[in-house]
């Protein structure tokens, strides 16, 4: 009898997606420039520098959860897109725009989505990225 031979079926990526996260990656790209060009101008401290341990924390999570640096840049891509809109957006009674106030708005919602992205697709792996911080805490 002849040995089957299984050939193991490479997931080719969805071009469509590729090229969704290439443009956001160059939208996010302009707009974070422009918001580290208004940081560097503001009087006020727009940014504490006590959030950078936070976010480098959470991305070396995510690199012992992950393998591949191309799925980690993508999810830090996503949530950076979507922080971006998120935390820009007018509030309901917002008459006078106040871009500070957004810009600091912007890394606790990067944070956020983030997580919730980590979060969220750990969860179909049935890893959840709390039970982690629990096992390596507690």
């Amino acid at each position: 009898m002849a040995k089957s031979q299984k050939k193991e079926k490479e997931i080719e990526p969805n071009p469509w997606f590729t090229t969704m996260i290439i443009f956001l990656s160059i939208i996010s790209s302009i707009a974070l420039f422009f918001i580290f060009k208004k940081i560097m101008n503001s009087e006020k401290e727009l940014i504490s520098i006590t959030l950078l341990p936070l976010i480098l924390g959470i991305v070396f999570d995510l690199k012992r959860l992950e393998v591949s640096w191309k799925n980690i840049l993508t999810k830090i891509i996503l949530a950076i897109g979507a922080s971006l809109i998120f935390a820009f957006i007018p509030g309901k009674n917002e008459h006078h725009y106040d871009l500070d106030f957004h810009i600091r708005y912007f890394l606790f919602v990067f944070i956020f989505l983030l997580f919730s992205i980590i979060s969220f697709i750990k969860e179909k792996n049935r890893i959840n990225l709390h039970q982690s911080f629990q096992r390596e805490f507690y």
